[in-house]
């Protein structure tokens, strides 16, 4: 398989933290050789020191993985569910906070990550996302984002919430 779409031209225009992430996410895409990414229809595009990575899903665009970069954030996108990563993300002094995020993309990638969103009138009102945790066999919340849609005030439309877990990217490890 090849990834050379993570190949950028230019990378120096790129923050340390977006070159750092982006050398994580290639060797740890590199290691699981994920059969599900369709490269070519995956990217990387850097502009004024933002990153933007979009990591396609052969089968289902639903599950497609989009990260956004600025100089101090990443945010990993999946499904209708995104989640945030800062440099007080950082777990010690050994790995940088970027890590983290590469980390969660792995879990993406090995199908142990779960979706909920809610809508009111078709329109996302808020989601949730889950991570499985090996050691207790166990869904952790990564938290809940709320949205402020004028959907979010229609109180006399039903609710509906969609859960899913994300498929395993079928990885060679």
């Amino acid at each position: 398989m090849s990834l050379s779409f993570l190949d950028l031209a230019n990378p120096d225009d790129l923050s340390s933290a977006a070159r750092s992430f982006l050398a994580e996410l290639s060797e740890m895409l590199r290691h699981y050789q994920p059969q599900h990414l369709a490269a070519e229809r995956s990217s990387v595009e850097a502009k004024s020191g933002e990153l933007t990575v979009h990591l396609a899903h052969a089968a289902d665009a639903r599950f497609d993985i989009v990260v956004y970069s600025d100089p101090g954030n990443l945010s990993v996108w999946v499904g209708d569910a995104h989640h945030d990563f800062t440099p007080d993300d950082a777990p010690d002094d050994r790995r940088p906070w970027t890590a983290v995020a590469v980390d969660f993309i792995a879990e993406v990638l090995r199908g142990d990550v779960r979706v909920e969103a809610a809508f009111r009138a078709d329109e996302i009102v808020s989601t949730r996302l889950w991570v499985h945790d090996e050691d207790t066999d166990q869904l952790v919340s990564l938290g809940y984002v709320g949205f402020l849609s004028p959907a979010r005030f229609k109180l006399w439309q039903r609710r509906r919430v969609e859960r899913y877990t994300v498929p395993n990217w079928d990885i060679l490890r």
